[in-house]
């Protein structure tokens, strides 16, 4: 009894003032606040959070109307930009890799009803496009599928990669698109990031395209990615990828690119421009990366009235829910009308209709 009210009253000390001891000094109790863990956590939330609140006022200090295109006049970019012909712009990128299908890629059809250009996503292999390319072009579109910086296997040129490099890209093939049209107008097709350059893009320059078709675009992504930015000052750090092995361009992802996108999210966040074409918008609910209800909340805010469309694939594990640019990934049918309804979609938002197009195009 005697060493259990000892005991009783030790805890009780520990629990208020702390114990006696080294020489009658009292210790004081810990608390977390008082760790060396917490105050550098402290200080590394507030640097980030001002990083971003700088960030944020450059950007609304910036014109978000400047962009490629001159409003009064109607003159195209490309005619100012010393736009790189095709084979040009393929040799540049054969330069970087030799990864010779992961290039950008012209897909070109007979009496074309239109040209498509598409964009990838973020560490996907550009090639992971090739099924909807060819399937636009079997369907009578020339289609050109763009690569962007970090994608052809060029790891060190990933870890560099910034916003502008990717807008640069996304500018000279949206150049070489315009070029193989027929009538000089262009409709676009985007997954993930691509889907999100592409709106950037519109953004800057209204009426770019004829209409959009996006899958699971990352204009919004989950709460937990936004973790990625408290390592912003990290940009060659790798995070492993956990997507499919076939897909990725590369085992890891370095914060550099998550940066980009993050800026580019930014970016159209802070723009008072509405994207100014309709679109038809593909995604899983189930999508690991991109929520439908965020997605939802973000047209909504914006007065945005575009055609969002859930679909299911098959998948059960992995991130393939987000990989919605994948055969494989639907049954048979419902691949064919997704891409059928996307067909349609570029025929019906089309300025000039189709019929009185077509033309003959080759490269």
């Amino acid at each position: 009894m005697r060493i259990l009210r000892k005991t009783n009253r030790l805890s009780a000390q520990l629990k208020t003032k702390g114990t006696k001891c080294n020489g009658g000094k009292r210790n004081k109790v810990f608390h977390a606040k008082d760790s060396i863990i917490y105050k550098i956590a402290t200080v590394v939330l507030f640097l980030f959070a001002l990083a971003v609140n700088v960030q944020t006022f450059k950007l609304a200090l910036s014109d978000p109307s400047d962009g490629f295109f001159d409003k009064e006049k109607g003159a195209h970019f490309c005619s100012a930009l010393n736009a790189l012909s095709y084979e040009d712009l393929r040799a540049q990128q054969l330069k970087k890799t030799t990864l010779e299908s992961e290039v950008i890629k012209v897909f070109t059809a007979p009496n074309s009803k239109g040209t498509v250009l598409i964009a990838h996503g973020l560490n996907l292999r550009p090639s992971a496009m090739n099924e909807l390319a060819l399937e636009l072009r079997d369907r009578g579109f020339s289609v050109v599928r763009m690569s962007l910086q970090g994608h052809l296997g060029d790891r060190e040129l990933f870890s560099q990669v910034r916003l502008s490099d990717w807008q640069e890209e996304f500018g000279r093939a949206y150049c070489v698109a315009q070029a193989l049209s027929c009538d000089g107008d262009v409709s676009f097709l985007g997954f993930s990031l691509g889907a999100l350059l592409g709106v950037n893009f519109e953004q800057q320059n209204p009426n770019a395209f004829d209409a959009k078709v996006l899958f699971a675009p990352a204009l919004v992504s989950r709460y937990f990615t936004k973790w990625l930015g408290l390592l912003s000052w990290f940009p060659k750090l790798p995070i492993p990828s956990i997507s499919t092995k076939e897909f990725r361009a590369n085992d890891a992802t370095p914060i550099a690119a998550y940066n980009a996108l993050f800026e580019s999210q930014q970016a159209l966040e802070s723009s008072k421009i509405s994207p100014t074409t309709k679109a038809l918008v593909w995604i899983d609910p189930r999508d690991e990366v991109i929520d439908i209800l965020d997605l939802q909340t973000w047209l909504k805010k914006r007065d945005i009235s575009w055609d969002l469309r859930s679909i299911q694939t098959k998948t059960k594990s992995g991130l393939k829910h987000h990989l919605v640019i994948e055969k494989n990934n639907f049954e048979p049918n419902d691949w064919l009308d997704m891409v059928s309804s996307s067909e349609n979609w570029f025929l019906k938002h089309k300025r000039v209709k189709s019929e009185d197009v077509g033309c003959t195009v080759g490269r």
